[in-house]
């Protein structure tokens, strides 16, 4: 819904006559952005856990298994993996059996 580009004319349409003006109008388009962002995150399957703690999960395989790949925001790169049914908490580091 975020994404929805309709949606955004008519914030974007209303935000002057509603009391919103430019700060309306602005928190709809950044709003709509985020949408976008998110839907496109998405749609490369990457999956957001965590959106304040920055703690997202990437699709891969181990041994012939598919897990995901576990990512913190700060960190430099992917270096840890968890099981498709377990979550941060229950991250390993990445061996040499990650595909």
């Amino acid at each position: 819904m975020l994404a929805d580009s309709e949606l955004a004319a008519a914030l974007a349409e209303r935000a002057p006559s509603n009391g919103g003006g430019p700060d309306g109008t602005r928190f709809a388009e950044a709003a709509l952005a985020f949408g976008a962002g998110l839907k496109q995150v998405e749609h490369w399957a990457i999956v957001v856990r965590d959106i304040e703690a920055g703690i997202c999960d990437f699709p891969g395989r181990r041994a012939g298994d598919d897990v995901f790949l576990c990512w913190r925001f700060g960190e430099e790169r992917i270096d840890f993996w968890h099981d498709l049914d377990a979550g941060f908490a229950d991250r390993a580091p990445i061996d040499d059996g990650v595909e």
